[in-house]
């Protein structure tokens, strides 16, 4: 764990900012750990943390990295960072914020940018840290459209519109299977997805040798699934616990050839049931890029059509 300085401000009362990791938090998202921190450092980084008293209770935690001269971000790549708060039943994020932002301009800080988690996580931390940063000219930089569905007693096809029920009734009368993979299923399930976007035309943002390093970094964080036709893997998704409450799809595909199937939507039944089991409450499958562009209508339908309602994902600036 490296070594904790801490930030000295006038009028901090019982609580403090540090600047150094705390060890990875039961309270924290996956993105705000200090292993996630680790292993995507890139040069200046910094990792603050509000504490309290002398065993140094943590309340909120946010880490940055310079990824252009001048311009920090959190987190510095990942699907979010931003703050993450312990409780928002608290007052002392405003003095957390004012430390944060004073020791950041004072490293040469210009600009600093917070992606936030999706409102769906936590509607009220969303709401009440909207409101918080607003108050203090922090800018909605960018918007988007984050689809998830909650896990509930209801089985997914009975949310799902009604020709994927058809499609996924279909795969199993064809004798389609589900399976959680393990780790050991890890790269057969990583080159279906590849194998897809390939086909498609779109990039894979992450390498099996980082999924590797994630695996290593979290372990049991990441899981896998596969969908079977015969000998054939023709549907797989890595997916990511995010917290507690919330798993994340970040890839999932089918192999080409398979379209009058659909088998994602079977795949994503097998997931969402999975994920009951194992006690989450939310499954995110994800943001859209702009709707203005072309491909997003089709996502947007496709993600609607399996039972996915929408919410926002904010990413936050301000002008330092």
């Amino acid at each position: 764990m490296a070594v904790k300085r801490p930030v000295t401000r006038s009028g901090s009362g019982d609580y403090r900012t540090e600047i150094g990791t705390v060890g990875d938090l039961p309270w924290c998202d996956i993105f705000n750990t200090e292993g996630y921190f680790r292993l995507h450092q890139c040069g200046r980084d910094l990792f603050f943390s509000q504490v309290s008293g002398p065993q140094g209770e943590v309340h909120a935690v946010v880490h940055f990295s310079e990824i252009e001269p001048g311009i920090f971000r959190s987190p510095a790549r990942g699907t979010y960072g931003g703050i993450d708060l312990k409780t928002t039943a608290y007052t002392p994020l405003i003095r957390f914020l004012d430390e944060v932002e004073a020791h950041l301009r004072e490293s040469g800080a210009r600009t600093m940018t917070l992606s936030t988690a999706p409102f769906a996580h936590d509607p009220q931390k969303s709401a009440w840290l909207f409101q918080n940063l607003s108050e203090r000219n922090y800018v909605v930089e960018l918007s988007q459209l984050s689809y998830s569905v909650p896990i509930d007693d209801v089985d997914l096809v009975h949310k799902m519109k009604h020709n994927n029920r058809k499609r996924l009734r279909k795969c199993a009368r064809e004798g389609f299977v589900f399976s959680e993979r393990g780790d050991a299923g890890a790269k057969d399930v990583y080159d279906v997805i590849a194998r897809n976007r390939a086909h498609r035309g779109y990039p894979i943002s992450m390498s099996f040798a980082e999924i590797e390093r994630m695996m290593e970094t979290f372990p049991g964080a990441l899981t896998f699934y596969a969908v079977h036709h015969g000998d054939e893997m023709v549907a797989s998704a890595v997916c990511v616990r995010l917290n507690e409450r919330v798993i994340y799809t970040l890839y999932w595909g089918d192999v080409p050839g398979y379209g009058r199937y659909s088998p994602v939507a079977f795949l994503a039944a097998g997931v969402y049931a999975f994920a009951r089991e194992k006690g989450f409450t939310l499954m995110d499958t994800g943001t859209v890029p702009s709707i203005r562009s072309g491909p997003a209508a089709g996502l947007i339908k496709f993600k609607e059509n399996l039972g996915c309602k929408a919410t926002l994902k904010l990413t936050y600036s301000k002008e330092l």
